[in-house]
């Protein structure tokens, strides 16, 4: 059964089920990130060293953080340039984007809106790659690029989205310390609710 020993193992996917995770329920954390029948998972866990999650007490977050945007994405071996002038680039992603911002303003609790960015790491960052990916930019190719990023290592796709969050956060209300620092705020504190 294959699952993350260290934060550096942790794909996309699972870094947004482990902040979505409620700490309580190991088997199911394992479930997710494996893809296995929870019964199974549950029989694993029972075989696994005691500290084998000990990583998870660390700041994910901060690890995750870059100190500067890469200049390329590497998906499925080929690097695809990331573009830092977005004045440049389509307004359809720019409104997809601040739709997809806006929305998560709509939730109640900070928690609830560092919670809804998480989630939404891999079609931000899919927006803006989509037509240096693929040959034209589509709902279609955009869904795919998706989950090609659930896929990746977080610590390849997270600074990514950081930067385009840093580029959006005038059209935040709320201000997502976390997610444009990367150390503290409400994605700490959401992945901290699981202690």
């Amino acid at each position: 059964m294959h699952y993350p020993k260290n934060y550096e193992e942790l794909t996309t996917g699972q870094y947004i089920a482990l902040a979505n995770w409620d700490g309580l329920d190991f088997a199911e954390l394992l479930e997710s990130w494996s893809g296995e029948d929870y019964d199974l998972c549950l029989r694993e866990l029972e075989n696994l060293p005691v500290d084998v999650f000990d990583w998870m007490d660390e700041d994910i977050p901060a690890k995750l953080n870059a100190e500067e945007i890469p200049n390329k994405l590497k998906i499925k071996g080929e690097k695809v340039k990331i573009q830092k002038d977005l004045a440049v680039d389509l307004f359809g992603k720019k409104m997809y984007v601040a739709n997809i911002i806006k929305a998560v303003n709509l939730k109640d609790t900070e928690k609830d809106k560092s919670l809804e960015l998480i989630n939404n790491i891999p079609l931000i960052v899919a927006v803006y790659l989509c037509d240096k990916y693929y040959p034209e930019y589509s709902g279609e190719n955009v869904e795919k690029l998706r989950e090609l990023l659930l896929e990746m290592p977080a610590r390849e796709v997270y600074p990514v989205a950081l930067f385009f969050f840093r580029k959006f956060k005038n059209l935040m209300p709320f201000k997502p310390s976390s997610l444009v620092s990367g150390v503290s705020g409400e994605l700490e504190e959401a992945l901290n609710a699981r202690n």
